[in-house]
């Protein structure tokens, strides 16, 4: 009888094959005995056929049923410990190169081989590690994995070479850096998230935020001469950038005529775009659809941060002495590079409300069509102006607008001319020493009860307002009244008054993955005193107050008195001053004619100091 034997799980791949090798040798051993004995057994029937009886037939076809059975059950046997060997040594090599997705394994074997020579006792320490290592891979899933972006954790970032927006040819924000936090991981019960999917660090533990994914930025940069130069030639900046490029410029407006993009076409102006794309594998063309779909498939795989927070090192610092030394090296290190710490500070100044302390707020009231001035070296980081009539049948302020100023310019100037007497335009605008990016001016006018703007791509409200208005009644300013639109949110919306005829909504919105400050942001946005004229309080007919909350400070704003015989009235319309705390505002008391009406308003950005 012919013995098979098996090998084990644990012994080598040679070992198996070499059984294989064994099991196909016997099994033909044993076919060319069977073979033999059924020509002997031939034989001998023919030779004494004479005397056998129909007992011995059966007895002889019985055997040979028997022998072919028994030859049927020994292929079958050796061709399934054939496959059963080939099986377990797939599932040996897939768990082994599972294990070396994270290297654990390897590295402890490395130690393991390194230390072969050291005492029995430290053998038997790692023998017993050796153990646990194989009895934590039944713990962990067949498919356990690093969740994307945790690999970002604790890295070093370089503040003078560093750029959130990318770089053209890479990737990657080039001002990470090596590990300065260590985790430890273990393919332990201490290293395996809840889920038995996922690791997670020894003695920590994940909490999945949306900090890592991928982004594609388009920079467009255009010359200030070029900028000057499309406006002596009346050619809309916005509408040429659309034109050229395909869609607007960083703190662009959603709203601007476009009807002069068409003059002078010939004239060439200094402009060029930058496509820089974070995330997912590289994508080679992003103006088509096609491509853009199967990169957003591959950001799940390869996210990269775009919302980061980073931490000075010298936090980690126990000693007030390492931390003042870490201040120093890093005025030295700047230095050495070039840069003085003011340069270090403006290269990653995200901040928005050091921004806006820094801004200059600009405001004027007259009859259109209205323009303003920058100070020199500013241009306008975003504004608005708007028309009104309190007096005149207007059609419910058919033609009656709001528009924005365009950012990067050093003016804005209304396109709305003059269509009655008593027409008068507001203009605000903050100026700074470049315009915001990643900012979008948005506006909405209505005639209907309900106005409403969203924010676009998923951009959040810095600042805006909503105001409602008529015309065409002896006391139509009277019924002017205000809807604060509140920092952080995606849309902002009114509901109009019976005694209105129009809304306007005009919010700033922006990328708060960008800008921070945002939540630290507070608005408000106040109406008062409406009513008649008086004209026997001279610029004290009464008085609207507007107070920061929070014990914060103003940052921006404006303050104004609607009135019915504006323009031919002297009334206020002026900036609220930055850093108080409150901004008022007085009637005028002025009139013209038998009687006159008014209302008072008052719209400021504050800053939370709680």
């Amino acid at each position: 009888m012919v013995h098979y034997v098996a090998g084990s799980s644990s012994e080598t791949d040679n070992e198996s094959d070499e059984e294989e090798n064994d099991s196909s040798d016997n099994n033909n051993s044993d076919e060319e005995q069977i073979e033999n004995s059924n020509n002997n057994n031939s034989d001998e029937e023919q030779n004494d056929s004479s005397s056998n009886d129909n007992n011995d037939e059966e007895n002889e076809e019985q055997d040979d049923v028997m022998n072919n059975d028994q030859k049927d059950k020994k292929i079958k046997h050796s061709f399934n410990l054939a496959n059963e060997s080939k099986h377990t040594k797939e599932e040996r090599v897939k768990e082994e190169k599972k294990l070396k997705i994270y290297d654990f394994i390897n590295d402890k074997e490395k130690r393991l081989n390194f230390n072969g020579d050291q005492k029995d006792e430290d053998n038997e320490e790692n023998d017993d590690k050796d153990e646990n290592t194989l009895e934590n891979r039944n713990i962990i899933s067949k498919h356990t994995s690093v969740f994307p972006g945790l690999y970002f954790i604790g890295i070093g970032y370089n503040l003078l070479f560093g750029n959130p927006l990318g770089e053209a040819d890479s990737l990657i924000d080039p001002g990470y850096r090596a590990q300065i936090y260590l985790m430890e991981w273990a393919l332990s019960k201490e290293g395996i998230a809840n889920d038995l999917s996922t690791l997670q660090p020894v003695n920590g533990w994940i909490r999945k935020e949306n900090a890592c994914r991928g982004k594609i930025t388009k920079i467009i940069n255009v010359s200030t001469s070029s900028i000057e130069q499309m406006k002596k030639n009346g050619v809309s900046v916005k509408a040429k950038i659309q034109a050229q490029f395909g869609f607007g410029s960083a703190g662009g407006s959603t709203d601007v005529n476009s009807s002069n993009s068409s003059a002078n076409d010939e004239q060439s102006y200094d402009m060029n775009e930058q496509l820089i794309v974070i995330g997912g594998n590289p994508i080679k063309d992003v103006t088509k659809e096609e491509n853009l779909f199967e990169w957003s498939k591959t950001v799940t795989n390869h996210p990269m941060p775009i919302n980061i927070k980073l931490t000075p090192i010298s936090d980690s610092f126990d000693s007030d002495d390492l931390k003042e030394s870490y201040d120093k090296a890093i005025i030295y290190y700047s230095r050495l590079y070039g840069l003085s710490p003011h340069d270090t500070m403006q290269k990653d100044d995200k901040d928005i409300i050091k921004i806006l302390t820094n801004a200059d707020t600009v405001t004027k009231n007259s009859a259109p069509p209205i323009n303003a001035q920058c100070p020199h070296g500013k241009v306008v980081m975003f504004g608005f102006s708007l028309k009104q009539n309190f007096w005149d049948n207007t059609n419910a302020l058919k033609g009656y607008n709001i528009e924005v100023c365009e950012a990067g310019s050093n003016s804005c100037t209304s396109k709305q001319g003059s269509s009655n007497k008593y027409d008068t335009s507001y203009l605000y605008m903050e100026c700074g020493d470049q315009p915001l990016p990643f900012s979008e001016q948005v506006i909405s006018e209505s005639t209907s009860t309900y106005n409403t703007v969203k924010c676009p791509n998923d951009y959040s409200i810095l600042l805006g307002f909503g105001i409602s208005s008529s015309s065409g009644r002896i006391n139509s300013a009277e019924y002017v009244y205000s809807t604060p639109c509140i920092p952080g949110m995606k849309s902002c919306s009114l509901n109009m008054n019976n005694d209105n005829q129009k809304s306007y909504i005009y919010v700033l919105c922006v990328d708060t993955t960008i800008w921070s400050g945002v939540n630290n942001l507070s608005l408000v946005a106040l109406d008062g005193a409406h009513g008649k004229v008086n004209r026997s309080k001279k610029y004290s007919d009464g008085e609207l107050v507007g107070t920061c909350p929070l014990d914060g400070t103003v940052l921006t704003g404006f303050k104004v008195e609607f009135h019915t015989s504006s323009p031919y009235v002297q009334t206020a319309f002026e900036k609220c001053a930055k850093s108080l705390k409150a901004c008022s505002v007085h009637g005028s008391g002025h009139a013209i004619g038998i009687q006159n009406f008014k209302s008072l308003f008052i719209y400021m950005l504050c800053k939370n100091n709680k």
